[in-house]
């Protein structure tokens, strides 16, 4: 399991605890040292010359504080409203507080970032401070890191130790300024020599993670004890990293929850996240996902965002909670909306999908490329899956190999594994098997259970090598243990088969069956059709339309052709031809080239559609034949050279017949002849049509001698739809995983 190390402690929002006027942390007990409140030596000068008079409208000042502190936040608001307009420093930056929080006010960006100019514009500390802060985080105002890093230069010079933590986490990380971590370093130190705990914790995170310094897991537990000593919420949360891993100190699981809890009792997210994820691995506690569930659904109320994304992925699922996939849309779009890429690509396949939401492809587009400008390697990778597949983009091959090339540069091994899947079909790119190979192999050793069972596939039928069934099969055996299903189904595959292994039908429904449990849409139509069928398993055709559904219902396209089947033959329900066609339609809807050429039988013959309509037919042929669907070209030069559905068309009938007697189709090549031997939009020509004739025969004997090349059984069962699955599709299904 991975727990949550917060990188560092930083005031990017203004501090929490809302009058600490001593404190530049939101820890409830804080030093004196910090002395980031106190105004600066020209302001106190000033005073002085004043004959010790305070700011104006203290009076105001210290009423409001009171109401506030009374709980009273419209009235104090009212009051420090007052002491702000009359030009108190502290009241202006307080004022604009309540702005940001919407306490006692209605929240306002823009009327928070004018009160808090008005409060830096005085030399108020914490007030330059916010005011870099809105610069950086563009809190009412145009984001300017160049303006942050300005005015925390200036807040920290009065010696705000917030600021210099700010500062120091610029310097870190190279924001508004080249990235230099011995200089961040030096302003942590700075800010930790007042005192600061969020000083303390941001050290402590550097000595642990070895940033900037050589790492010292003994120093990184004494910069968080002294951090929590201050009760700073991280302090704590990272007192019990160290416990429960046992970095630079003794491993003490149970010390380790204690720490957490009293971090979580501070609002610390971290903390909240790191109690789910013992509660949900049993670590150190009993396992209790319900439990796990709570706190991760607290952290995510915290403004976690992996807490956020995690709380999605359980109600979707129903895990530690019931499932709700509509709380789990909500809390993805709340990730998303704070920038999380991770809920980005969540929802981006939600709306790929259209299972729990309204499918839009063109949505799912806006999201992943908002999520691939953040370098999400799993973005990316779907991204390349878009246009390989013109989901919501033109198809473009040649672009979803790079784009695939760019996911695996960033680690994302299924990125690898789809660049591999286009050098072995030649998808963008020259076709090499061999390329492939080595590519599966790499994603494989990545940690990509997907890459082993493309693999196995590699091995099974000898793509980029000699076949290897046994190979194959441990390879199979392999991905599905790691989480695979379609390698499950495929594993069911070749036992219905008898490829690599005895075949066993009992056994291969046994696969089916797991994998469509688990919620693999291939296997869920490959079960029913033996549910249907009765091979390997008893025959239930109610059984197997309530697989069928299943995986229509979660966008398998096999799965709307089944129900269409079912529906218009009768099968395991009532028979009813325009349930049949609204089935066929959905398919056709996604792009199906088989269903298309159905609908425009059923147009062409007025099964299931209230009369006949050729127009209608042509146009569904037109759409497969579009996709270079070689049924579907067949189809549409009939309709051209029939008249059929659009104007008699000899010439683009031919043209049509040409082109799929190129695929090597022997029908097309027997339409030719014909068009010859009757002079249809050609001069009659008998040494032609014999030629095409010959042709067409030729075709057939090729088609005769592959099918030889096949086990009888596995002849019959591929032509029945039960046959090794061969190359995966590019798969969209969430790829975003908790890190575990």
């Amino acid at each position: 399991m991975k727990y949550n190390w917060r990188t560092l402690t930083c005031s990017l929002a203004f501090p929490l605890s809302l009058f600490c006027t001593a404190s530049v942390q939101a820890a409830p007990a804080a030093s004196a040292a910090d002395a980031a409140m106190q105004p600066p030596a020209q302001i106190v000068t000033e005073v002085e010359k004043r004959g010790g008079e305070d700011w104006p409208a203290e009076d105001s000042y210290q009423l409001g504080r009171q109401l506030f502190s009374s709980n009273q936040p419209e009235e104090g608001y009212k009051v420090m409203l007052k002491a702000a307009q009359a030009g108190h420093p502290i009241a202006q930056y307080l004022c604009g507080k309540c702005l940001f929080y919407g306490v006692g006010v209605a929240a306002n960006a823009k009327e928070a970032y004018q009160w808090t100019l008005k409060s830096a514009q005085q030399h108020y500390p914490l007030g330059e401070n916010g005011l870099g802060v809105c610069y950086e985080t563009g809190l009412g105002v145009e984001r300017n890191a160049a303006e942050a890093i300005k005015w925390y230069n200036l807040a920290a010079s009065h010696n705000c130790a917030r600021a210099q933590n700010n500062l120091g986490r610029c310097y870190l990380e190279g924001v508004g300024v080249a990235a230099d971590s011995a200089k961040a370093l030096e302003w942590f130190n700075k800010a930790a020599e007042q005192g600061s705990a969020e000083a303390y914790n941001n050290l402590a995170t550097c000595y642990l993670k070895g940033i900037g310094v050589k790492a010292d897991p003994a120093k990184g537990f004494q910069y968080c004890q002294k951090s929590a000593d201050l009760r700073h919420p991280e302090g704590w949360n990272g007192l019990g990293l160290c416990y429960l891993t046992g970095l630079g100190t003794a491993m003490d699981k149970a010390k380790a929850k204690v720490c957490f809890e009293k971090a979580a009792a501070g609002h610390s997210a971290n903390a909240c996240r790191n109690l789910g994820l013992m509660y949900m691995g049993g670590d150190g506690v009993d396992a209790n996902v319900q439990e796990g569930f709570k706190w991760y659904l607290r952290a995510a109320q915290l403004g976690s965002t992996s807490a956020q994304c995690r709380v999605a992925d359980m109600y979707l699922n129903g895990i530690g909670t019931k499932a709700d996939p509509q709380a789990a849309v909500t809390w993805l779009q709340r990730a998303a909306i704070l920038g999380n890429s991770t809920a980005m690509t969540d929802l981006a396949l939600l709306f790929l999908n259209g299972a729990v939401v309204k499918r839009s492809p063109e949505q799912a587009i806006r999201l992943l490329n908002a999520a691939a400008a953040e370098k999400n390697g799993v973005a990316i990778d779907v991204l390349g899956t878009c246009y390989l597949q013109g989901l919501g983009v033109p198809r473009d091959p040649a672009k979803a190999v790079a784009l695939f090339q760019q996911a695996a540069e960033l680690g994302e091994a299924e990125g690898k594994r789809n660049l591999a899947m286009c050098y072995l079909e030649g998808l963008g790119v020259e076709k090499s098997p061999e390329k492939a190979l080595k590519l599966f192999h790499e994603a494989a050793q990545e940690g990509s259970p997907s890459a082993m069972g493309c693999l196995g596939d590699c091995y099974l039928f000898g793509w980029g090598g000699k076949p290897d069934a046994a190979k194959a099969i441990e390879l199979y055996e392999k991905a599905a243990a790691g989480g695979d299903m379609q390698s499950l189904c495929n594993l069911g595959n070749c036992y219905m088969t008898g490829h690599g292994v005895a075949q066993d039908p009992k056994k291969a429904v046994e696969c089916y069956e797991k994998s469509a449990k688990s919620g693999e849409i291939a296997a869920m139509d490959v079960l029913g059709r033996c549910l249907m069928e009765g091979v390997g398993t008893e025959k239930n055709p109610s059984e197997a339309v309530n697989w069928f559904r299943r995986g229509a219902a979660m966008g398998s396209v096999p799965c709307m052709r089944s129900m269409a089947n079912c529906y218009m033959n009768g099968i395991g329900l009532a028979r009813d031809l325009s349930a049949g066609v609204v089935w066929l339609q959905k398919a056709a809807d996604l792009g199906d080239c088989e269903s298309l050429n159905m609908l425009g039988k059923c147009y062409l013959e007025g099964i299931g559609v209230s009369q006949k309509d050729p127009q209608a037919a042509f146009k569904m042929f037109q759409a497969a034949a579009a996709k270079k669907d070689a049924l579907g070209i067949s189809n549409l030069a009939k309709c051209y050279i029939t008249g059929t559905g659009t104007a008699l068309n000899y010439e683009e009938g031919l043209k049509c017949l040409r082109q799929v007697a190129d695929m090597g189709d022997p029908e097309a090549m027997d339409l030719l002849a014909k068009c010859y031997e009757q002079g249809l939009g050609v001069a009659a020509d008998a040494a032609q049509a014999k030629e095409w004739r010959t042709k067409a025969e030729a075709a057939r004997i090729k088609l005769r001698e592959f099918m030889q090349t096949m086990t009888p059984t596995a002849a019959a069962k591929r032509e029945a739809g039960l046959a090794p699955a061969g190359v995966k599709a590019v798969n969209t299904e969430n790829k975003s995983r908790e890190s575990k």
